[in-house]
C-alpha cells in the first residue's frame, strides 16, 4: 500500500534548496524557519505521529491527532514505552521490530492492531524512521488509521467467499466470462453438464463456445447465436433458451440457459454471467408424459364408456370419443364447455352438476343412474361414477366421471327378476303341492296304518293276521313312495340335512342284509355276504341315508332277479388292500406323532415353571410343533351284484331318471321308479359316487364309493321294546290330553291308542277356537294339535296358546300330515315340543306322550 503520509524526516527538494540558500545567508533564521514548518506540519497532520527515544523507546513527543486517536491526554502518553499502547501489548514483539528498524533504518508495518483508551480496536499502518538529533537516535512513527479500508477489504473478501459458495451449491450450472467470452469461473454443476473442466490457462479451451451446442429441435447452434454471445454483443439479458449440450463422450444433456451482461458504472462491458439448468430428466418425463397421454387417450377413446374430466370451473377439459358413440355428441364440440353450456336435458344437467359439485366440495365419489334419449329417439340407461382427483396438498383439483351404458344389463335384470319371481312362484306352488300331497296322502294313511297297527296288537286268527299284514304292507309301501318323493324334493331344494360319521362297513351291511333277508327268502334268492367276514374298514357317510341307499340297491337286486338267483355284496379287494396299507401308515404315523408329542410334553413339563405348566394343561395346545399332515384316505367301493336279466345299453342312459322304471311297470314287480334317482342324489350328497354296469342275460352290478374313515366309537344300536308299555309309574295320577283334530278317523285312532293308557283322559274338539277355550277351562297336561283345522290354522292356535299366560306352559305336540322340513322347523321354533308326522308310529307316539307328561308333572 503506498504511503500517503508526508515523510517527516526528509524535506522536499525545493524546500531543501531554499533552506540551503537561507542557511547560507542566515543560518540561525533558517533553522528557526525549518523548525516552525516542521512543528506546523507535526501539529496539523491527519496521521498520528510519535517521537520515541532511540535508546528507551519511550514517547518523547506526540502530535494532537495521535492524542485524539488514542483518547489519552498528552501527558498520559509522554514517557510511556511504545509497547504499552499496542494491542496486544507485547514488549518482546516491539523489541524485535525495533531491531529490524535499527538494521534497515526504516520500517513499514500494515494491519497493526491498536487499542484506544476506551478499548476500541483500530487497524493502523505504521511507518517508522530512525535519525539522529543532537547526537542521539530518535525514532519517528507515522501512524495512519486504515480501519475502514480493512473492513471494506474484509467485506469484499467475505462477499467473494459467499458468491463462490453460492455458485458451488446452487442446483444449476454457472460460469462467468470476460468481455471476450473467455471463461473466468465455472462451478461444479457446469463442469458436470459440460462433461469436462475447461482449463482457465488455455484461451482456446476456456472459450465459452468450445462446447458443441444444439438448438431444442436438434439443429447445430452457432456460438454467435447462443445467448451468452448475444448478451455480450447487445448488453441485454436473455432468459430461457433451451439448448442441448454434447459432452466429449458423446452423451447429451438438455439445459435451460439464462445469460446477463456485466457492465461497469460507465456502461462498459466487463463480461457476462450464464446460468443454465439441467432439464434432461424433465424433458424425458415430458416425453414419457406425452406418450402416456397418447396411450391414455387411445385407451379412453377405445373403451365403451364415456370418460370426462372437469376442472374447478365445472368445465370439461377432457372428453373421450365414447360420447359420440353412445350419445351422438361430438367430443370436440363439448370439450371446453361447462355443464350449463352443454345441450343436454335439464334434469340430466342438474344431476351431473350436483354430482360433480359434491365431488369437489366433499372429496367423495358417488354413483348415479340416469336415462338419456338420443337424437334418434333411442332411450339409454347410463351409470355414472364421479370420482374426485386430488393434488399434492390433498385438495380436489379435478373430477373424473366414467359413464357406462347399462341398458342391456338393466334389461337383463328385469328379465332375471321376472324369472326369479316366476321361479319363486313355481317353487311356492311346488312346496304347496308337496305339502298338500303329503297331507292328503298321509291323512288316510294315518287311519290305515294306525288302525292296522292296533289290529295287529290284538289276537287275530291266521286269515285276519294275513289281511292286516297286507294292509300294513300296502300302506307302508305307499308311505315309502311319499317319503322318497319328498326326499328328492328336499335334495333339489338344498334342504336335505346329513350327519356324516365314521360307519363300520361290516355292521351297516349286516344290518341291511337282515332287513332284506325276508324278501330274498320269499323269492328263493341266495345272498352272498363277502363283506362281514372280510371288510374291517369304515366309511364316512350319514348312517340313515347310507342304509337307505343300500336297501334300495339290495331290494332292486332281489326284485329284478330271476327265481333262484343270487345277490352278492362285495368290495373291491385290490382297493381295500391299498386302503389298509395306507390306513395302517396313517395310524402308525399318528401313534408316532402322539408318542413324540407326549415325550415333548413330558420334557416341557419337567423344565417349565408351575404356572407355565398349568397354562399348558389348560390350553392343551402344542405351539412348538406344526399340526400333523396326513395323506387323504382312499375311497372304498361296495358292489351289489345280481344274476338278473340285465339292463340294455339304451335303458342304462335313463337308469337314474326319477319315475323311470325302464319297462318294469308292465311286469308284476312293484316299484315307483324313484329309488335309484334318490339313491344317486343321496350318494353324491355324501361325497360319493354311484355307477352301474350290466350285461343283458347275465345280470347287473351297482357300485357305490365313499371316502374311507378311521374307526370311531362302536355304533350302539338300542333295540326297541316291541311292547308299547307306559314308561310312567302305575301310581301316576290321571292326566288330561286335549286333542284338536278335524278328521274323525284320526280322532278315533288316537282314542283307541290312548285307551291303552288307563291314566290318560282324552278331551277332543274339531275346531281351533273351541280348543283354545277348552285349554283355558280344562288346563290339560298335554295338547295334541293338528295343523290344518277348519276355522283356525294350527300354527295360529299354537301362537295364541303361547301368548296367554294361563296356557303358555302347556306342552303342545303337533300331529300333521305335512312332513316338509320347513314346516316342521317353523312349528318347533314357534314353541311346539314335538312334531309327529302322519301316519303315526304308535310306539314312537306313545313314547313322546310319556316323555312330555313326565316332564310336565315333574315341573
Amino acid at each position: 500500500m503506498p504511503d500517503e503520509s508526508p515523510n517527516l524526516t526528509t524535506p522536499a527538494p525545493e524546500a531543501g534548496a531554499r533552506d540551503n540558500r537561507q542557511s547560507a545567508e542566515n543560518p540561525a533564521g533558517s533553522l528557526r524557519t525549518s523548525e516552525m514548518r516542521y512543528r506546523r506540519l507535526f501539529e496539523t497532520a491527519r496521521d498520528g505521529i510519535l517521537i520515541l527515544d532511540g535508546d528507551t523507546l519511550k514517547i518523547t513527543d506526540v502530535n494532537p491527532y495521535m492524542v485524539e486517536m488514542m483518547g489519552y491526554d498528552r501527558e498520559e502518553l509522554l514517557g510511556k514505552e511504545v509497547w504499552e499502547i499496542g494491542s496486544p501489548q507485547d514488549r518482546q514483539a516491539c523489541g524485535e521490530l525495533y531491531q529490524q528498524l535499527q538494521e534497515s533504518g526504516t520500517l513499514r508495518y500494515e494491519h497493526l492492531p491498536l487499542q484506544t483508551q476506551s478499548g476500541q480496536p483500530w487497524d493502523v499502518e505504521v511507518v517508522c524512521n530512525v535519525y539522529e538529533e543532537d547526537e542521539r537516535q530518535v525514532v519517528q512513527c507515522n501512524i495512519r488509521d486504515i480501519t475502514a479500508r480493512v473492513r471494506a477489504e474484509e467485506a469484499l473478501f467475505k462477499s467473494g467467499l459467499q458468491f463462490r459458495r453460492m455458485m458451488e451449491v446452487m442446483p444449476a450450472g454457472a460460469y462467468t466470462t470476460d468481455a471476450e467470452g473467455l471463461i473466468t469461473y465455472f462451478n461444479p454443476q457446469a463442469q458436470q453438464l459440460w462433461g469436462r473442466a475447461p482449463s482457465l490457462n488455455d484461451e482456446k479451451d476456456r472459450f465459452c463456445g468450445s462446447c458443441r451446442l444444439f438448438a431444442a429441435d436438434g439443429t447445430p447452434l452457432r456460438h454467435d447465436r447462443c445467448w451468452m454471445a448475444l448478451a455480450l454483443q447487445t448488453h441485454t439479458d436473455y432468459v430461457g433458451q433451451e439448448i442441448i449440450i454434447e459432452r466429449p463422450d458423446g452423451s447429451r444433456a438438455t439445459a435451460l440457459a439464462h445469460a446477463a451482461p456485466v457492465l461497469d458504472n460507465s456502461g462498459k462491458i466487463l463480461g457476462a454471467v450464464n446460468i443454465f439448468m439441467d432439464i434432461t430428466e424433465r424433458k424425458q418425463v415430458e416425453v414419457a408424459l406425452r406418450q402416456s397421454e397418447r396411450e391414455l387417450r387411445s385407451l379412453a377413446d377405445n373403451l365403451p364408456d364415456i370418460i370426462c374430466r372437469f376442472d374447478r370451473q365445472m368445465r370439461l377439459t377432457f372428453v373421450s370419443q365414447g360420447v359420440e358413440r353412445l350419445m351422438g355428441i361430438s367430443a370436440a364440440s363439448v370439450t371446453g364447455q361447462t355443464l350449463s353450456e352443454m345441450n343436454v336435458p335439464q334434469d340430466l344437467r342438474a344431476l351431473r352438476e350436483k354430482e360433480v359439485r359434491f365431488a369437489f366440495e366433499m372429496g367423495e365419489a358417488s354413483v348415479d343412474e340416469h336415462e338419456f334419449t338420443r337424437a334418434d329417439g333411442v332411450i339409454l340407461r347410463f351409470e355414472t361414477r364421479t370420482v374426485p382427483e386430488f393434488d399434492e396438498d390433498g385438495r380436489v383439483e379435478s373430477v373424473l366421471s366414467i359413464t357406462r351404458d347399462i341398458t342391456a344389463r338393466k334389461q337383463s335384470e328385469v328379465k332375471l327378476e321376472l324369472a326369479r319371481a316366476e321361479a319363486e312362484r313355481a317353487n311356492r306352488a311346488k312346496s304347496e303341492f308337496l305339502s298338500r300331497m303329503s297331507h292328503e296322502l298321509r291323512t288316510p294313511l294315518n287311519a290305515i296304518l294306525g288302525f292296522g297297527q292296533l289290529l295287529e296288537m290284538d289276537e287275530l286268527n291266521d286269515e285276519q293276521g294275513q289281511g292286516v299284514s297286507q294292509i300294513l304292507k300296502a300302506g307302508r309301501h305307499l308311505l315309502d313312495l311319499i317319503n322318497e318323493v319328498l326326499d328328492i324334493s328336499r335334495i333339489e331344494a338344498g334342504n336335505m340335512d346329513l350327519s356324516p360319521e365314521p360307519i363300520s362297513v361290516r355292521e351297516i351291511v349286516r344290518e341291511t342284509l337282515d332287513l332284506i333277508a325276508p324278501l330274498a327268502a320269499a323269492s328263493n334268492i341266495r345272498v352272498n355276504d363277502e363283506i362281514s367276514a372280510n371288510c374291517p374298514f369304515y366309511v364316512r357317510a350319514d348312517r340313515q341315508r347310507l342304509k337307505q341307499v343300500l336297501l334300495n340297491l339290495l331290494a332292486n337286486a332281489v326284485k329284478y332277479n330271476r327265481q333262484g338267483g343270487t345277490v352278492t355284496v362285495a368290495f373291491e379287494t385290490s382297493a381295500a388292500r391299498e386302503a389298509e396299507r395306507r390306513a395302517q401308515e396313517v395310524r402308525d404315523r399318528r401313534r408316532e406323532q402322539r408318542g413324540r408329542r407326549r415325550s415333548d410334553k413330558e420334557q416341557e413339563n419337567e423344565n417349565a415353571a408351575p404356572e407355565a405348566h398349568a397354562a399348558t394343561q389348560e390350553s392343551g395346545a402344542d405351539a412348538s410343533s406344526p399340526p400333523p399332515r396326513y395323506e387323504p384316505l382312499p375311497m372304498l367301493r361296495l358292489e351289489i351284484i345280481d344274476s338278473g336279466l340285465g339292463i340294455s345299453p339304451q335303458s342304462m342312459e335313463r337308469l337314474f331318471t326319477p319315475f323311470e322304471r325302464l319297462g318294469a311297470e308292465k311286469s308284476a314287480v312293484e316299484g315307483t321308479g324313484v329309488g335309484l334317482a334318490l339313491s344317486k342324489r343321496l350318494v353324491e350328497l355324501m361325497e360319493g359316487h354311484i355307477t352301474a354296469r350290466s350285461i343283458v342275460g347275465q345280470g347287473s352290478t351297482f357300485s357305490v364309493e365313499f371316502p374311507m374313515a378311521e374307526a370311531s366309537l362302536p355304533y350302539l344300536d338300542f333295540a326297541e321294546d316291541d311292547t308299547p308299555s307306559s314308561t310312567l309309574p302305575d301310581s301316576h295320577p290321571v292326566s288330561t290330553v286335549l286333542y284338536i283334530e278335524d278328521n274323525p278317523s284320526n280322532l278315533r285312532l288316537v282314542e283307541q291308542v290312548l285307551a291303552r293308557r288307563p291314566h290318560l283322559r282324552l278331551v277332543s274338539t274339531m275346531q281351533g277356537s273351541d280348543g283354545l277355550e277348552l285349554a283355558r277351562q280344562q288346563q290339560p297336561d298335554l295338547i295334541l294339535l293338528d295343523l290344518h283345522l277348519p276355522d283356525i290354522n294350527g300354527d295360529e292356535v299354537l301362537g295364541r296358546l303361547q301368548a296367554e299366560p294361563q296356557t303358555r306352559d302347556i306342552p303342545v305336540v303337533m300331529l300333521s300330515a305335512d312332513a316338509t322340513p320347513r314346516q316342521i322347523e317353523r312349528l318347533l321354533q314357534a314353541g311346539a315340543r314335538a312334531y309327529l308326522t302322519k301316519p303315526l308310529d304308535v310306539k314312537h307316539f306313545l313314547r313322546v306322550l310319556d316323555d312330555n307328561l313326565r316332564a310336565q308333572n315333574t315341573a
